[in-house]
């Protein structure tokens, strides 16, 4: 089953507002209750946005409504995601940290990125029964996943090799072609956007990670070392922190920020006896107690920030640190 988180669709309804709709009517014709979205992080089979939005196309007289929605929807409504996919250094590491996390927006969400040919694909499954049901939904997805490679490429009018659509072609494709750049090819088995796979090695430009809450306020400070310690080993720790986000960061990816080879920051790790992987475990445990304790940041967000892929692997890690859960830290940590 797959569902999508109830902010999403509290994003839609406002869009609609702004767009001169009624979102309670648009709401209500869904199917849904006015309670159903106090939670922001509650989680709605995929069904109920696909309604929303089905309703928000007859309410505002638009039959494309499902790509001017993708046109114009603020990504950073997607929170975290969109931090750790804008602000990755390299497009492959965006796509993928995309990849990685949608399952926090679209729980069940089947998503891949794969390289043939020298032709980069990345590819959306749909296994809905009915795909003209979802047509707003996945022009919708497609153009947000679309403008996410524009912003990690630095180019507002750079054009996919291709775009593939599961639903059928409408009566007129003027504006799909005109928003995607390419004429879609519709009817197709999966939701794809193509792309010359050199691309996936670019930097990108204006990346910050600056922005983490704790590298923001402290990461100096709370990955600090005693004052004995070596400058490059402290600059180390901050730089493995700084990617946690992508995953597990390798030696090769931060070396450089260091100043240093590969082999150097290698041969200088094993001279003090030190293993990379442990680094990065270190960092992982100090900054999940950083975040618990310190900060609101929601559970499911520590874990991405740490680069776990869910919240299950990240609970499992920190029970075997700890031998609590992170949400009993947090309360004991909590109380007076």
């Amino acid at each position: 089953m797959t569902n999508v988180r109830a902010s999403l669709v509290t994003a839609v309804l406002h869009f609609v507002a702004g767009s001169g709709g009624d979102p309670a009517r648009v709401r209500a014709a869904a199917g849904l209750r006015d309670g159903d979205l106090l939670d922001p992080d509650r989680m709605l089979e995929i069904d109920r946005l696909a309604a929303v939005l089905a309703n928000a196309a007859d309410e505002l007289r638009d039959s494309v409504f499902g790509l001017h929605l993708g046109a114009k929807f603020d990504l950073e409504a997607f929170g975290l995601v969109t931090y750790a996919v804008l602000n990755a250094s390299t497009v492959e590491i965006g796509i993928r940290n995309l990849v990685r996390y949608m399952s926090s927006l679209v729980e069940g969400a089947d998503a891949e990125l794969s390289v043939r040919r020298g032709v980069a694909a990345l590819r959306a499954r749909s296994d809905r029964a009915d795909p003209e049901a979802f047509r707003h939904v996945y022009d919708g997805a497609m153009l947000v996943v679309l403008r996410m490679l524009r912003r990690l490429t630095g180019a507002a009018a750079w054009r996919p090799l291709e775009v593939l659509l599961v639903p059928r072609a409408p009566a007129d494709t003027r504006e799909h072609r005109r928003l995607f750049g390419v004429e879609p090819r519709f009817g197709q088995s999966e939701n794809e956007i193509r792309f010359d796979a050199a691309l996936l090695a670019r930097e990108v430009a204006g990346a910050d990670r600056s922005l983490l809450p704790v590298v923001e306020q402290r990461l100096n400070e709370v990955l600090a070392a005693d004052p004995a310690e070596e400058p490059w080993l402290a600059r180390l720790r901050i730089e493995i922190a700084s990617r946690l986000c992508d995953g597990h960061p390798t030696l090769p990816d931060v070396a450089p920020e260091v100043g240093m080879s590969t082999r150097t920051l290698q041969r200088l790790l094993a001279e003090r006896g030190l293993a990379y992987r442990d680094l990065v475990q270190a960092a992982r445990r100090r900054l999940a107690l950083e975040y618990l304790e310190r900060s609101d940041t929601e559970l499911t967000e520590i874990a991405f920030l740490l680069g776990y892929s869910d919240l299950a692997a990240f609970a499992h890690a920190f029970q075997r640190w700890t031998g609590t859960s992170p949400g009993a830290h947090r309360r004991a940590r909590s109380k007076p």
